[in-house]
């Protein structure tokens, strides 16, 4: 079935969820004009929700730039509300890596509209039972851990402006998080609410395991640092870094080695791409 893109109706808070690429639409966009729409991508809708979009509006910017007036079309049926947002981001989890900026408005998202369970930080003997078991399902809708489920409701509780960084995508979770709970130190609230199990702590096992990652960990104004500026290439790169080093820590010397072997051999490919790009 096929349907006038003027007809489709692009709202919140599906349209929110994954900003449109620009880059992406042209390239998109310049194939449409070779080949058609490939019908085998039909744009998502939310069935009995006037032609509500749940996926494929990156797919109807291009064809508009094509100069095309309909797309194909495919209904979804959703139970409610927060079951659409589940399924829209599914779509999008299955075909790549979700950054921290998305997962960070797909679990703002989600945590909006939840339709039972009662409000996720209930307090009282069964609170922390009903957190976690809400954090397991939001993480399991997004395709992320529970533990950074629960990084991302600390930071939209207690540091909404740091929230804010980490969802316009110019601030990592990881850098964000470190940087509350240096303030909540600051203000004399060593615990500060942290996650359970934090693996952004420094942790002394890292030293004699790898210390020349151990420098990249605790790097200022990355990871280990508060700054809330947007990141260089370079200090994304530390980000990345700095990821692998915390969920690595107090691992046996040899699986540390096994993993520095197969790293040596991704950055000599690198180097090599660089360098014929060049």
């Amino acid at each position: 079935m096929k349907m006038a893109i003027s007809d489709l109706r692009i709202v919140p808070p599906f349209r929110d969820l994954f900003p449109v690429q620009t880059s992406l639409v042209q390239r998109i966009a310049a194939d449409m004009r070779k080949r058609g729409y490939d019908e085998a991508h039909p744009v998502l809708l939310w069935q009995g929700h006037k032609r509500t979009v749940l996926d494929g509006r990156t797919r109807i910017e291009a064809a508009k730039e094509a100069g095309l007036f309909d797309v194909p079309v495919v209904t979804v049926e959703c139970r409610d509300e927060h079951d659409a947002i589940a399924y829209a981001i599914r779509c999008q989890r299955n075909r790549r890596n979700l950054t921290d900026a998305e997962i960070a408005r797909c679990v703002e998202a989600l945590d909006k509209r939840k339709h039972h369970g009662g409000d996720r930080r209930t307090k009282g003997p069964s609170g922390p039972m009903k957190q976690g078991r809400s954090a397991n399902a939001t993480a399991a809708s997004v395709g992320t851990s529970p533990n950074k489920v629960k990084k991302l409701r600390a930071l939209a509780d207690h540091a909404p402006d740091l929230m804010a960084l980490v969802t316009a995508g110019e601030l990592s979770l990881n850098a964000g998080y470190t940087a509350w709970r240096k303030r909540q130190k600051k203000a004399g609230n060593p615990a500060g609410g942290g996650v359970t199990g934090d693996s952004t702590a420094e942790s002394p096992q890292l030293d004699h395991a790898a210390p020349e990652l151990a420098t990249v960990a605790s790097s200022p104004g990355l990871g280990g640092g508060p700054s809330v500026v947007p990141l260089t290439a370079e200090e994304r790169a530390r980000e990345f870094c700095r990821g692998v080093v915390t969920q690595w820590n107090g691992r046996p010397k040899d699986e540390w080695q096994a993993v520095a072997d197969i790293l040596s051999g991704v950055v000599a490919a690198i180097q090599r791409a660089c360098g014929s790009a060049r």
